[in-house]
């Protein structure tokens, strides 16, 4: 969350500077003070800039935007006469406003990372959620046509705000998953990607395939895809809800490989877990274990599995009895 913390300070500085610009009485120290933090990062000049650009916005928006502007700026002269404080809060309310519709058709790239273990949750601008699984890398582009999220390595759950202007669309190197007003999951593995539709449809399309391709698939809700850069398979459907729960913390298994368990913990564990999948073949389980607590998931797995847990300072080696 400390990205969505840092840009709302950003906003919040920003609209005090344009407040104190507008009332035309700033001291020479609050001048280099201005400047100082707009040389500090380019985006601080430019989310002041768009603040201050903001008559011009009047002129330049369609009929009911103007409307609303016009009301802004009637409401913002009372304010300069009734305090600081009130005009802050106006232009606050308008840098908002400002950076929810003005969205630039080149917007950057924000990019947020997890480490091994961590999930994080992003809010978007545009009122879509991210879930980011363990060891994770997105890069998030919210632009004027379009919503991107691009998904180097790990795992994404997206929850989508419908807006059929700005379709959402999370890539990777083997292809895209659009959506309108949905949620799904990417999850980026060595050779491939594979989506999971846990609500609403999505399409997906192999390498920079068009969505009119002949080749992309449309999924529905507990529907699954393999996606490569020339093809897309349908695997099995899933229970979305089962599917999900990594999002919760826990890892579901329905009669697995204890290898295919000892994998997926080993992606959330700080210390590697060693086996040798070919002594544990055979060894199925069936359960839920704890994403937060890797020790007490162990331990449940070595009971239901019959197994050794030995612990060391730098690997996990788990052994059949």
């Amino acid at each position: 969350m400390a990205d969505t913390y840092n840009k709302q300070a950003v906003i919040d500085q920003a609209a005090r500077w344009a407040a104190m610009i507008d009332a035309g009485d700033m001291t020479e120290g609050e001048r280099a003070e201005c400047e100082t933090w707009c040389a500090a990062d380019p985006g601080h000049r430019e989310v002041l800039e768009r603040m201050l650009r903001f008559h011009d916005r009047v002129d330049q928006g369609g009929a009911v935007e103007k409307t609303a502007l016009r009301k802004l700026l009637s409401q913002r002269a009372n304010a300069r006469r009734v305090g600081g404080a009130t005009l802050l809060a106006l232009c606050l309310a308008v840098a908002g406003w400002l950076l929810l519709r003005g969205q630039p058709a080149d917007a950057p790239a924000i990019a947020y990372h997890t480490g091994r273990g961590e999930q994080r949750i992003v809010e978007l601008d545009d009122g879509s959620r991210l879930t980011i699984d363990t060891d994770g890398s997105v890069d998030v582009t919210l632009t004027a046509d379009r919503r991107r999220v691009h998904l180097h390595k790990g795992q994404v759950f997206a929850e989508v705000s419908k807006n059929p202007s700005r379709p959402f669309i999370v890539t990777t190197k083997n292809g895209s998953a659009t959506a309108l007003g949905t949620a799904f999951a990417v999850r980026q593995t060595g050779s491939a990607s594979v989506v999971t539709v846990t609500q609403s449809r999505v399409r997906v399309c192999p390498g920079d395939a068009p969505q009119t391709d002949t080749r992309c698939l449309a999924l529905s809700t507990g529907q699954r895809a393999r996606m490569t850069s020339a093809a897309v398979t349908r695997l099995p459907d899933i229970d979305p809800e089962l599917a999900m729960l990594w999002t919760k913390g826990w890892l579901e298994a329905d009669d697995l490989e204890v290898s295919a368990v000892l994998l997926e913990l080993g992606r959330y564990s700080a210390i590697p877990i060693r086996f040798e999948a070919g002594r544990l073949a055979g060894r199925r389980v069936t359960g839920s274990y704890p994403l937060t607590d890797i020790d007490r998931a162990l331990e449940g797995l070595a009971r239901t599995a019959d197994l050794d847990v030995r612990k060391a300072d730098s690997e996990i080696v788990i052994t059949p009895r």
